[in-house]
């Protein structure tokens, strides 16, 4: 969708269709819409890991998360309470919130000195061959998605303080406790 708020909705209200996969679980082992089973496999491999820690998705919703705890509480220590009350509907314990400062305090400096590059998406080169004579044509596609679309946050467009909060809520995001339904 072009604007935030149809985008970040609930998947309750998600509108799927059944041959369309989703990227993000194919990794976690989507069961098979066409064929019905008793029990689905499961399985834990490293493409999870990295889908969740480099993914587009992820970075974008822990700089979105990072952006309103900056919004909703004041202190680093309500900061972090907000995160886990969010992410794992559960307060910090003392060791996680001295870890977490800690962290904090370390990246956010780190943040200041490497300030991320801005990248925007590739234009969209497309190639056809003739079938009589085999030329080749080359072209650059119009990517109309684009036009008035509302981009999520991007990391080069926050401070270096939100980026450290960000990282924090990246690691719960990929935490067991708040993927896994225990």
């Amino acid at each position: 969708s072009r604007t935030r708020a149809q985008r970040n909705r609930r998947s309750l209200y998600l509108y799927r269709t059944r041959w369309n996969a989703n990227p993000l679980f194919k990794a976690f082992d989507q069961p098979d819409a066409d064929a019905s089973c008793a029990r689905r496999a499961t399985s834990t491999v490293p493409p999870q890991a990295f889908t969740l820690l480099h993914s587009a998705h992820s970075i974008d919703q822990s700089i979105a998360m990072a952006a309103r705890l900056r919004q909703e509480a004041e202190t680093p220590d309500a900061r972090i309470d907000r995160a886990f009350h969010l992410a794992l509907g559960r307060p910090a314990s003392a060791q996680e919130r001295a870890w977490l400062q800690a962290h904090l305090t370390e990246m956010a400096p780190y943040h200041a000195r490497h300030p991320p590059e801005p990248t925007f998406p590739a234009p969209a080169l497309t190639r056809m061959i003739r079938l009589k004579g085999g030329f080749v044509y080359r072209y650059q596609e119009v990517q109309d998605v684009y036009d008035n679309y509302e981009r999520h946050t991007k990391p080069w467009e926050v401070d270096p303080a939100t980026r450290a909060l960000a990282d924090i809520c990246l690691a719960l995001f990929n935490s067991n406790e708040f993927i896994y339904v225990y």
